[in-house]
Order: structure tokens, then sequence, then C-alpha cells
């Protein structure tokens, strides 16, 4: 156990080596604050736009304990029996449920965590690329705090937000991704609000509005599991890959968003909004989502 953590911490030590597929050539930054009053984001952003919040989550103690997270938070989880999902790529690169990728299960949270953790894309023994996802189990949430959110959310400042909290973020869809660089998960969209939220490393994130949707070639349903997905492999095509070009000229039309996820960020990304991540850098995030309410519309593009 204890050789295992010495690897994990060393490796987190490591400058990272990996250098981004994508190079778009053509994109409109994502707008940023530090923090947003609920009318402010009620009115501007919910269902609408993203925006990358930069001082929401700055002061959680979780940005600052995992800066050697696969120490500390193996450590945290030391006695948690919830295992870890563990997902392989088929190719090495895109993670997403169903074809993509396969996915089992892992206790021993140290081996899992020391899968992600020998990656070395120059060494033909240790470049397979996992992707670590565990619900944020109580020795996590800890280390997190979510006032914030429920007051931009809300409009309610409460000492104790835990019921609401509750209510809003349910605890089996409120998870922690651990990845090494490299990781990209395809352009979909979801149907709740997302918060992406980086306590290490940093994400690179391709956004298009819903507006977009027949730029963007959605999957066929009658041929893929994953009907919320794009057939374009959006980061070749905005490197400009020749045959990702010929086949999905309507891309060009589209109006595309990017931003670099840097640690004590979170990006609010709306339902319907078509996203693609990247890791970067060796990273651990937290997602919290949320589900649409009954006033909340409904997207007529994806229909």
């Amino acid at each position: 156990m204890e050789e295992l953590l010495a690897d994990l911490e060393e490796w987190t030590s490591e400058e990272p080596q990996y250098t981004s597929v994508q190079q778009s050539p053509s994109y409109l930054s994502v707008a940023s604050a530090e923090e947003l009053s609920h009318a402010v984001f009620t009115d501007t952003y919910r269902n609408k736009k993203c925006i990358k919040l930069c001082g929401l989550i700055n002061k959680w103690e979780a940005c600052s304990r995992w800066q050697h997270p696969f120490t500390t938070l193996a450590a945290d989880i030391a006695n948690e029996a919830e295992p870890f999902m563990v997902l392989q790529a088929n190719d090495n690169l895109h993670f997403f449920k169903h074809e993509l990728c396969t996915v089992s299960e892992d206790r021993n949270h140290a081996v899992a965590l020391s899968k992600v953790a020998d990656f070395a894309e120059e060494l033909p023994e240790h470049n397979v690329r996992y992707y670590l996802r565990l619900p944020l189990v109580p020795q996590l949430k800890q280390h997190i705090s979510l006032p914030g959110f429920i007051e931009m959310l809300t409009g309610v400042r409460e000492q104790d937000c835990s019921a609401t909290a509750s209510k809003l973020f349910k605890s089996s869809c409120c998870t922690v991704w651990i990845s090494p660089p490299g990781c990209i998960t395809p352009l979909h969209y979801d149907f709740c609000h997302g918060f992406l939220a980086q306590v290490t490393g940093k994400k690179l994130v391709t956004l298009f509005p819903p507006s977009d949707f027949m730029f963007l070639y959605p999957a066929d349903a009658s041929q893929t599991k994953n009907k919320t997905s794009s057939r374009v492999d959006i980061q070749k095509w905005l490197s400009g890959d020749a045959m990702q070009r010929k086949q999905f000229p309507k891309v060009e039309e589209a109006t595309c968003y990017q931003t670099t996820l840097c640690p004590g960020e979170v990006l609010y990304i709306p339902p319907y909004y078509w996203h693609s991540v990247e890791t970067l850098e060796p990273s651990v995030s937290v997602l919290l989502p949320t589900d649409p309410t009954a006033d909340d519309p409904v997207s007529t593009s994806s229909l």
C-alpha cells in the first residue's frame, strides 16, 4: 500500500507530457466571472449560456487537500466499500458509455489509482489510459462545499444547506472523475444542468449551443446506444482532418466555444448544450448535475 501511494505521489509531481490533439483555429471564448447572483444566473445563463465561475470553489478544502490527489484521495477512501468504476477506451482515447469503452469495477482503490498513475504515453508498457469514476461518497463530500451553488440556484443563503443540497444534487448522480492526459469524452449533450468543478489538473472543453443541433450530425439512434452523441470526431475536425471535414462539412456553420478549465474553476453547461472534454493534465474533477425543473424549457432543436 505504501509503495503504491509513493508511486502515485511521484506521478502527480511530474510535468505532464501530453500535447492536445486539438488546436482549434477559430472559436469563441466562454464568458467567465468570479461568482453570480441568483438573479444574474437565472436571467442570463440558466438554460441559455455556458459560464465559467472562477471563485465558486476556490475555498473548497479539496482544492488544497488534493493537490497531490492520489495520495490524499487514496487515504480519504481507504475504508470505502464503494468500488471505482474503471473505464478503458477501445481506442485508448475516447471514453463514453456503451460501444466506446469497457467498464469494470475495482474495490482496491489504491490499485485502481495506480492504473491511472502508471500512464506514460511514450512507454508502450504504460500507455494504456484508464478513466476512474467514484460516487461523491461522504469521505470525499466532506471536503467540498455547496452553499455558493445553492444560493446561485435558489437565491437563498442557508447556514445548513444539506437538505436543499440533497434535493438539488442527488448523491447517486454526483461523481468524482480521475483521468490521465489524453482522455477524451466525445461530443454529446445531456438533459440536466451540469456543473463541472475542476479540482486538480486542466481540461479543455469544446462546446456548441443547442441551436447548432443539425450542424453537428447527431448519432443515428438505430445504429448506436449513445443517442445523445455526435458522429463528428470534433478534435480531428477542428485540427483540420481532411476526412472529417469532407464527411461533416456543416460543422463549419456551427458556433464553437472553447475554454481551458483550471484548478478551482467551475463550468456551467446548460441542458442540451453540446460538449466534448479533453484531459490536458493529470486531473480530478467533480461533476455536480441537477435536474431541470418544471419551469425549464425543453430544447426543440433536439426533438
